[in-house]
């Protein structure tokens, strides 16, 4: 999993029309919204009320946000965004980029932590002393977590999300074409898409190839 880097606060001049942002999944707990970037690409998004989730899903593009830390972000990162922002990322690299915002539509009064040391943020995922695969965990404030997720080929990961005080509601974003049960419904999950599920029972399998995947795991505490 790529590390999100801080750099220093750049004022970039764009001289071409920044790209535009498609909406996707709406929900009572989630607004996603989608934009793809060329090379040299930018886009915006204005003054958002809601805190939100960037992802970047796709090559490496740099964030920037206001009242927030300006951020190399590469495939796979997940970065978490204070409301009120506004929110600017730039494609600076050769390849087309993907980023994919997450409003959060509820709000919690408990502050968002960054998973760091001394906490165990990386595990290897292992079946019968075997690994198979890696998660990592970005981010949490015990209603909202962000995690990153890397299988091998062939491997296959059952996931329960199930709590005795709340309802789950699951947002995955596929890195890499990869194929899904959830909760008993098959569905094939295209690199770049978004799903979202309340299923308490999950199974991502990779197939013959590496699959890859971001995790936005909200539980709605009663």
């Amino acid at each position: 999993m790529a590390t999100m880097i801080p750099v220093a606060a750049q004022q970039t001049q764009q001289t071409t029309p920044p790209q535009d942002w498609t909406t996707g999944v709406t929900t009572k707990y989630v607004r996603v919204s989608t934009v793809d970037l060329p090379s040299k690409g930018h886009a915006y998004r204005p003054m958002l009320q809601n805190d939100v989730v960037i992802v970047d899903a796709a090559g490496s593009v740099l964030l920037s946000a206001s009242n927030h830390q300006t951020l190399d972000l590469l495939e796979g990162n997940m970065q978490f965004l204070t409301a009120p922002t506004m929110v600017q990322v730039v494609n600076n690299g050769p390849v087309p980029a993907k980023v994919i915002a997450i409003e959060l539509l509820k709000r919690w009064n408990v502050p968002m932590k960054p998973c760091a040391p001394p906490l165990i943020c990386a595990r290897d995922i292992t079946v019968g002393g075997m690994k198979i695969g890696e998660s990592a965990t970005f981010f949490t404030n015990g209603y909202v977590t962000a995690q990153w997720n890397g299988m091998n080929p062939g491997g296959s990961l059952d996931s329960t999300y199930f709590s005795p005080k709340g309802k789950d509601y699951m947002v995955f974003i596929a890195l890499t074409d990869l194929d899904g049960n959830f909760g008993g419904k098959k569905q094939h999950l295209a690199a770049g898409s978004v799903f979202a599920t309340e299923a308490k029972e999950v199974e991502i399998d990779a197939g013959k190839d590496e699959a890859r995947w971001c995790v936005l795991r909200i539980n709605d505490k009663k």
